[in-house]
């Protein structure tokens, strides 16, 4: 019987575990909520799992459609939190899988659906290219992409604070080493090292101070000035339009299509049978009302482009090492 090491729930009708990148190539894992409880300060997660393999896209799809429902009953969730969300549940539904979903957190469960948020810094630990636990720390990268509220020094400081927290490194002494690295306009990559080169005592080999770290990011992002703020254009998209067109744009793919054309008909039909439901003060697609079915396609076609705003990259399927 497949059970949560944490806190022993049944895993079989739905065998996911989840486990931070530092894990990546180990053994091991939790449920979402004993996930979501650890507190991992690490960005991004990996999902590792199965799933009977399905031909069939409305039961291929499932996982998809219990998290458009979650998403739906909050009522609360934005951007950040519905596209990180429902990718990993469109990509849970192969057989057998391992992802990697870079630059998330864990905000929430409901309904044992983990609710993530991309996040638009993070600070994380490099120990190499196929690391395990044990393996030395040899840097601290920070990442910075757009958001609506500019990235701060303080929220920089912060989240390098937390990681030489959670790694019990030492920091102050002699400093270290900062520099960054724009790999593009509105991604900005802060590396930091520690200073080994010039302390002949090991126990005062240090890393540079947080407040360090967050002053020089903070002169940085100045600097960059509006780049690395998302800018709007007209008025955003309602979190249920959004959710619904996110998960229709999934099923047109999805779908056998009719002819060289999308099935419109079998996607509304997905939806009125595994989503909507969960939204009673929506109408059924096609019900006698022909402008939420225009509206829908229009947004389909919107969401592309708010991807690539929201710099969404994952989640990256990941084999085990030979």
């Amino acid at each position: 019987m497949l059970r949560c090491p944490g806190c022993n729930s049944d895993l079989r009708e739905d065998p996911v575990i989840y486990r931070a990148p530092s894990q990546i190539y180990e053994f091991g894992g939790t449920c979402a909520r004993c996930y979501l409880e650890s507190e991992n300060p690490e960005s991004g997660i990996v999902v590792f799992g199965v799933s009977t393999e399905q031909r069939d896209p409305e039961k291929r799809c499932a996982r998809l459609f219990r998290a458009a429902r979650a998403l739906l009953k909050g009522r609360q969730a934005g951007e950040d939190e519905i596209f990180p969300t429902l990718r990993l549940a469109s990509a849970m539904g192969a057989p057998r899988f391992r992802l990697l979903h870079s630059r998330v957190k864990m905000v929430r469960v409901v309904e044992e659906v983990p609710i993530l948020r991309r996040r638009a810094f993070n600070a994380y630990a490099y120990r190499g290219e196929q690391p395990s636990a044990s393996d030395q720390v040899r840097a601290i990268y920070v990442v910075v992409s757009p958001s609506k509220r500019k990235t701060t020094a303080d929220d920089v400081a912060e989240a390098y604070g937390k990681v030489l927290e959670h790694e019990d490194l030492a920091w102050g002494y002699s400093g270290g080493q900062v520099w960054h690295l724009f790999y593009s306009s509105d991604l900005l990559q802060l590396q930091v090292t520690e200073n080994d080169q010039f302390t002949f005592d090991p126990a005062r080999r240090a890393w540079p101070s947080p407040a360090i770290v967050g002053s020089y990011a903070g002169a940085v992002i100045e600097e960059a000035g509006e780049d690395l703020v998302l800018r709007r254009r007209g008025g955003e998209m309602s979190p249920d339009n959004l959710i619904l067109a996110v998960v229709a744009r999934t099923l047109a793919d999805a779908v056998p299509r009719r002819g060289n054309k999308i099935n419109r008909k079998e996607v509304h039909r997905l939806l009125n049978s595994h989503v909507l439901y969960a939204a009673p003060w929506r109408k059924p697609l096609e019900d006698g009302n022909p402008d939420d079915v225009r509206a829908l396609w229009r947004n389909v076609k919107k969401v592309p482009r708010m991807e690539r705003l929201y710099g969404m990259d994952g989640p990256m399927s990941v084999s085990q090492p030979v």
